[in-house]
């Protein structure tokens, strides 16, 4: 199913405001070159790729698996600066980043895996799991596993709008369950459907809610954060990833750098699901090359796996010539006002070629139109992953 989806940004002028999302871009993938190139391909498109990454101003890392196999590494820049408590540090391959709505993918794969070993459909609705002293509207009953992880359940932001600026916290999703959805459940990107799934997905664990709001809120961050280490990177040789912010990770930048202190996105476990993630490159690699090694099952069979990406659970698909390259970007900012964006921006993206997956994390925004954007000018991150493809695709073999 080939989708080419856009999302609402929201800004709030009298405050600082913070949140995820994406915008995501269409794009043409030209014709592969033959496999006997590889070596030289991915070295290639690499160099592309960091041609237009500017490596004195802000941090990055790059890595491409064919298959489950990392075959190259990228990475330059600081994670922190000389004007930061760690002072200039650089952005190495093992450097930690938010995320940001990447981490809709990795709540998709854990739900899958888990409404799969529960016996539980994808059209099943989603309240049976979620407080029963919340006061729910029967149009919000209606919503189901597939909906959430195609954002197809009608909600919409506090105000009603299809703006993304919702806090995804238990208290905001609990009124969001109080208020009607939007009957026609039109495709419309909100966090709120994967924060949602932050609370079912331990219910359906085995999680005995209290009903106590503290508490269970409480609980169930804990219990994600568990279950998806378990279900996901447990099975993907990653360690004790978090969803809050830890020395070493990386802070977040203007661009140009204006001097100031960089930005930490801090503890983002009552907020997480469509959001939250701290990883590096290599280790979102390990998770998503999974998907394209029929071999390896560990996460998802095949016919799930299939089902992710065909459906749109926690992705998006764009057509090329020679099949369908399946992505996820994410945007993480800091912007008070009459200041330029402090930020990140993320994507992971499966291309119709030897299988591959790759990932590339910034950690600086520049500003464009009084919006955060991609560092690059004129382009966004996935036309610009697209366009080093393609840049590689024409070097001679």
């Amino acid at each position: 199913m080939k989708k080419h989806l856009f999302r609402h940004l929201g800004y709030t002028a009298a405050m600082a405001v913070v949140f995820a999302a994406c915008t995501p871009e269409k794009a043409t993938v030209q014709t592969p070159i033959k496999a006997d190139a590889n070596s030289a391909f991915f070295s290639a498109f690499a160099d592309s790729l960091e041609k237009g990454l500017d490596k004195t101003q802000y941090g990055y890392s790059i890595a491409i698996y064919s298959g489950s196999k990392l075959v190259l590494n990228r990475s330059a820049g600081q994670r922190s600066k000389a004007v930061d408590a760690e002072g200039a540090q650089p952005f190495t391959n093992t450097t930690r980043i938010h995320i940001a709505s990447l981490s809709k993918t990795i709540t998709a794969i854990t739900a899958l895996e888990l409404l799969q070993e529960k016996g539980i459909s994808l059209s099943d609705s989603v309240y049976k799991y979620l407080p029963a002293q919340w006061s729910m509207t029967a149009s919000f009953k209606t919503i189901t596993f597939h909906q959430l992880l195609t954002h197809t359940s009608g909600l919409r932001n506090a105000d009603g709008s299809s703006n993304n600026t919702d806090l995804n916290t238990y208290k905001s999703l609990k009124a969001m369950a109080a208020r009607e959805i939007d009957s026609s459940k039109s495709y419309c990107y909100q966090n709120a459907n994967f924060g949602l799934l932050r609370i079912a997905l331990p219910v359906i664990n085995g999680l005995a809610l209290t009903g106590n709001e503290a508490q269970d809120d409480n609980n169930t961050q804990q219990a994600y954060e568990l279950l998806v280490q378990q279900h996901v990177f447990d099975k993907s040789g990653i360690a004790n990833a978090q969803c809050e912010w830890q020395p070493g990770y990386a802070l977040l930048y203007d661009y140009p750098y204006t001097g100031r202190r960089g930005y930490n996105a801090g503890n983002l476990t009552g907020r997480a699901g469509g959001l939250g993630w701290y990883l590096t490159a290599n280790e979102l690699g390990k998770v998503l090359s999974k998907l394209s090694n029929p071999g390896d099952e560990s996460i998802l069979t095949n016919n799930w796996k299939d089902s992710l990406l065909q459906k749109g659970y926690g992705c998006f698909s764009t057509a090329t010539t020679k099949g369908d390259a399946y992505w996820h970007d994410g945007i993480w900012h800091w912007m008070p006002q009459g200041q330029v964006p402090q930020g990140m921006r993320s994507l992971w993206i499966k291309l119709p070629y030897q299988d591959m997956t790759v990932v590339l994390l910034v950690n600086a925004l520049r500003e464009q139109n009084n919006a955060p954007a991609f560092p690059v000018e004129h382009t966004g991150i996935v036309s610009y992953v697209v366009s080093a493809f393609n840049a590689a695709l024409k070097k001679p073999s």
